[in-house]
C-alpha cells in the first residue's frame, strides 16, 4: 500500500481540507491588497502540483466591523486538486 504525501504550501500558502474538499488558503491583510493576493494563490497554484478544483472558492473575514480598508483581513480560500 502507498501512502499519499502531505499536501505542501509554502511561507504564505497553507493547505486546508474541508468537508468539500482540499484548498490553498493565504492571509490578506488590507482590503487594498485583496486583488493582488488572490493574483498571487493563482499564480501559486499554476506553479504548484495542484489543480485548479471545482468547489467553491471563498473568503473568510476577520475583522468585519472594520472601518478603514487598511484593517480588513481575510483568509482568501483557492479550491485545489492533486
Amino acid at each position: 500500500m502507498t501512502v499519499a504525501a502531505e499536501p505542501e504550501g509554502n511561507e504564505e500558502i497553507e493547505i486546508k481540507e474541508f468537508s468539500g474538499g482540499l484548498y490553498a488558503v493565504t492571509r490578506s491583510e488590507g482590503l487594498q491588497h485583496i486583488t493582488e493576493n488572490w493574483m498571487k494563490l493563482a499564480i501559486w497554484r499554476e506553479e504548484s502540483k495542484y489543480q485548479e478544483a471545482h468547489h467553491q472558492w471563498f473568503e473568510e473575514c476577520f475583522t468585519p466591523g472594520a472601518e478603514r480598508w487598511e484593517d480588513f483581513i481575510f483568509d482568501l480560500y483557492a479550491p485545489i486538486v492533486e
